[in-house]
């Protein structure tokens, strides 16, 4: 047998062995889900917000100084262990004041709501609106990715004072879909023809009251084209990064002391 029999050979393999611990991973993330709604429906507002760490809890809220405001960091599209996580949590575990960890457990970028609390982005908008009402200011929110479509979604229509938003897609059409989303088995349907899939349309209708920053890789042409959609809108400031990372570039922000500066609201 040649050198290039046995490489095809192994490659097919590893193919589909990667293939097989794909479907494991989602096959865990569905069963996860089953579960998550079967005890939610008996559990309902405790669940709703865990004042603990939680992972079944759609919203996880951490105590923190009070004097130093209020963060809300949204998920993006990674699971942790089968299921979606708190984004940014070892960065925000100091010095952000109280932190709130909104997670998307059907990762749709919050079109389907906060599961199964929530039914859509507007129920979750004023869902978020009651737990905010006496947040301390100021308030921040921060997301990566989807979560930063979400950091930018719901910063304009519960004003908040800074948004940070790391390569945000900003026009969810079907090729963005299908690029970043894996196929979540707890799909139900993606409504492509929703207007607020465009995230300029959304702030056009809720200008930012508040600072925006759009940081994306400069070298990352997908995300350069996805920010730069926004450019002019008020109060969205565009900030390129030296990278041509994607799901990286939170990590380099947070070394580099630059997510930290623009969550502070620097300039």
């Amino acid at each position: 047998m040649s050198v290039v029999q046995i490489s095809s050979k192994f490659l097919a393999r590893m193919k589909k062995r990667s293939s097989q611990n794909s479907q494991l991973a989602l096959d865990r993330e569905k069963i996860i889900l089953e579960l998550l709604s079967d005890c939610s429906a008996h559990t309902a507002e405790r669940a709703a917000v865990a004042s603990y760490p939680s992972r079944y809890s759609p919203i996880e809220f951490r105590g923190g100084d009070r004097a130093q405001g209020t963060t809300v960091a949204f998920s993006s599209l990674m699971l942790q262990g089968g299921i979606v996580g708190p984004e940014f949590e070892n960065f925000l575990s100091k010095d952000w004041g109280d932190t709130y960890f909104i997670k998307d457990f059907k990762r749709k970028w919050f079109q389907h709501g906060l599961y199964p609390l929530t039914h859509g982005r507007n129920e979750t908008v004023e869902f978020l609106r009651v737990q905010l009402e006496t947040a301390a200011r100021p308030l921040r929110f921060v997301g990566a990715s989807a979560g930063a479509y979400a950091a930018l979604y719901f910063g304009a229509h519960l004003q908040a004072d800074v948004v940070v938003a790391v390569a945000p897609q900003t026009l969810i059409d079907e090729p963005t879909y299908n690029r970043f989303q894996r196929g979540s088995p707890q799909d139900g349907v993606y409504d492509f023809a929703d207007p607020e899939n465009d995230i300029r349309n959304v702030l056009e209708a809720n200008p930012m009251q508040g600072k925006a920053f759009v940081v994306f890789g400069q070298e990352h042409k997908v995300d350069r084209t996805q920010c730069e959609r926004l450019e002019g809108l008020p109060n969205i400031l565009l900030r390129p990064y030296p990278s041509a990372q994607h799901t990286l570039l939170t990590r380099q922000l947070i070394k580099s002391g630059v997510l930290a500066g623009l969550l502070a609201g620097e300039t």
